[in-house]
This record gives structure tokens, sequence and C-alpha cells, in this order.
């Protein structure tokens, strides 16, 4: 059986609220979670070869500095519920005044 070269493209973490050096803090850290979503989506394609696509995820930072609600949109499943669970074992996250909701995206793609 060949392996598929999958892809994981992390894009730009998104916050409307807050100060630019928290969301790019935020940003490393989900950053270093894109493993991962990866894992994830290589699961996902055993059981549908078509998944493939952008996905977002928002996400809301409580004031204890752990995640404490995850929407994900752009795929559904088993993939969606493996991609909130990344989320909401992510730790080290800054200790915020309020909860702030931020936003990451992925684009998920295939090779040959």
């Amino acid at each position: 059986k060949q392996e598929r070269k999958v892809s994981v493209v992390l894009g730009p973490t998104q916050s409307t609220g807050g100060e630019q050096g928290t969301v790019k803090r935020v940003g490393r850290i989900i950053g270093r979670k894109s493993n991962a979503v990866r894992r994830c989506y290589d699961r996902a394609l055993r059981n549908d070869a078509s998944v493939s696509g952008k996905v977002a995820v928002s996400f809301t930072v409580g004031t204890a500095g752990t995640i404490t609600n995850v929407i994900v949109s752009g795929v559904t499943g088993e993939l969606s519920d493996c991609i909130r669970s990344v989320f909401m074992r992510v730790r080290g996250l800054p200790i915020l005044p309020m909860s702030q909701v931020f936003r990451q995206s992925f684009v998920l793609t295939q090779g040959s």
C-alpha cells in the first residue's frame, strides 16, 4: 500500500481583541500542534480519500490560560472531533485578564 503525502498548512492566528503580542504567542503555541492536526488528517484519509480543503477553528482561551471552547468548521465527523480534541489538550497558553476568542485556519491537501 502506497503512503499518501499530505500537507497541513497553518494560516495566521487571528483575534478580534487583545494585544498583538498575545495573538502571536498563542499562534506559536498552536503552531506546535500542526503535526497533531496532520495525524488527524492522515487518519481521516483512511476512511475517505476525498477529504481536503480549508478548516477553520475558533477557540476561546479562558482566564486560566486554557482553551474552554472549540468550534471546527470546514470538516465534519471524526476529523472535526480529532481536531477539536487536539485543541482542547493545548497547554501553556498565556493567562488572560478576560476570555478571548481566536481563529486558526489550516489547509489540508494531499499529494500523489
